[in-house]
Parts: C-alpha cells; sequence; structure tokens
C-alpha cells in the first residue's frame, strides 16, 4: 500500500472500528493508542476530524488484537520451509523426548537431572540450527545461531556431569566449574553476540561465521569430552568397578 495521507474515517475503518467514533472526543491515552496502531499499519496521519461517538476500552482492545495479528502473520513471513530442517528437528525432540522419559523415571538421582540438561542442550542446538535453515534474512537467521551457540556450551559439562555421577566419581567442583563457564559462554553468546558474528548462504540454508576467539568455546567443550572419555587414573578405578 502506497503510504499517504487519511482522514479520521478511512483509518478507523481500515483498522476495524466497530461503531461510530470520534477522535476528539478521546482521552489523550486513548488517542495516542490510536496514532501508534494506524503508524504501524502503515499510514501517515492527516489532522483528524471531530465526529460523534466516544472511544471506549473495549474498541482498543479490539485493535490491539488487530495489530498483534498482523504482527503475528509478519512473523510468519520471515520463514520459509527448508527440507534440510526436518532431520535436524526430528532429532533435536527425539533428544528432548529422550532426557524427559529418563528424568520421570529416575526423579530422586541426580544422573538423571544431568542428562536432561545434556539433552535439553542438544535441543537448544538442534532447534535453533534448524530455525537458522528456515529463516529467510540472514540477520534473523544469525539471532538463531546466537541461541544455537548458547545451548553447545551445556552438552560438554552436563555429559561431564552425567559421567561423572553415573560412575559415582567425586568430581563436583570440576562440575561447578563446567556448569559455570557455559553459563558465561552461553551469557556472551545471547547478550554480546559471540563468537557468532555473521553469517554464510549455502545450499542447505544459513550457517553461522565465527570469530578466531571462537577456539576458546572449542576448547571449553572439548575439555570435558576429552575428561570423560580420558579419565584421570582415580575417576578409571571407580568406573571399572561400576562396570
Amino acid at each position: 500500500m502506497k503510504r499517504s495521507l487519511f482522514a479520521e474515517t478511512m483509518v478507523l475503518t481500515a483498522i476495524g472500528w466497530p461503531v461510530s467514533y470520534a477522535i476528539g472526543k478521546a482521552q489523550e491515552h486513548q488517542v495516542r493508542e490510536i496514532y501508534e496502531a494506524a503508524k504501524s499499519l502503515g499510514f501517515r496521519l492527516a489532522y483528524f476530524r471531530n465526529s460523534h461517538g466516544m472511544i471506549t476500552e473495549k474498541m482498543l482492545a479490539r485493535v490491539r488484537d488487530v495489530i498483534a495479528a498482523g504482527r503475528l502473520i509478519k512473523m510468519f513471513d520471515r520463514y520459509q520451509f527448508n527440507p534440510h530442517s526436518v532431520p535436524v528437528l526430528i532429532a533435536a525432540f527425539a533428544a528432548l523426548t529422550l532426557g524427559i522419559i529418563l528424568r520421570l523415571k529416575r526423579r530422586d538421582e541426580e544422573v538423571s537431572s544431568h542428562f536432561l540438561t545434556l539433552c535439553g542442550g542438544i535441543f537448544v542446538w538442534l532447534f535453533c540450527t534448524a530455525m537458522g535453515f528456515l529463516s529467510i534474512p540472514g540477520d534473523l537467521a544469525l539471532k538463531w545461531f546466537h541461541f544455537d551457540n548458547a545451548g553447545v556450551m551445556f552438552i560438554s559439562p552436563s555429559f561431564y556431569a552425567f559421567s561423572m555421577r553415573l560412575t559415582k566419581a567425586k568430581q563436583k567442583f570440576s562440575i561447578f566449574l563446567g556448569y559455570g563457564i557455559a553459563i558465561t559462554f552461553a551469557t556472551l553468546a545471547i547478550g554480546a553476540h559471540f563468537p557468532a558474528v555473521n553469517v554464510s548462504k549455502y545450499w542447505w540454508g544459513y550457517f553461522p561465521r565465527w570469530l578466531l576467539s571462537a577456539a576458546f568455546h572449542f576448547l571449553h567443550f572439548l575439555r570435558f569430552h576429552a575428561c570423560c572419555v580420558f579419565p584421570t587414573p582415580r575417576c578409571a578405578k571407580r568406573k571399572s568397578k561400576c562396570q
């Protein structure tokens, strides 16, 4: 729609005003809200003419619903179907379901909490990656990849905590340290947009581009995995007893 000046009758009719109206008889905060509602629909407002009728809070509520519906439609306009996102979404929900099932079966065991955290991190990682694939604008995909990076940070320490609790190894400090580092990096990923700074377009969709300092993220990720694969002699001894 080409933006141009619209009189009061034309604006409020387009919004879907239910009865007679008069901006001149409304309260100040109501007039301000009508102006904002009309502008969000693309109108450039002229001076309103007086007519008859009063604006009520019920009418304003209807306008809010119309604006919200318009924003919802615009939100879905920023996504398109991508077949490469389907298996990623399936894997994401499968991981989350597995974590929830184990947690419900073993509510009293701490190991199930760490396993649920592990599955939750995998879910956030894969779900946000799939949403990045579905995104049309690159800036929207980049926002999803920021949450993607945040979820990845919890996979390694929760896997380490799960392994230590499963083998009954006393590594509380390392577990708390791992989660603390994960929270720090996740906060940086979401709040400071670090380490993903841009995206590249490939045949399967968008993929993030990282700073060189992202190496610290990967070292954090690999460190706790290495501790699980190559445990200390004390942990290895406990693990062999459990087996």
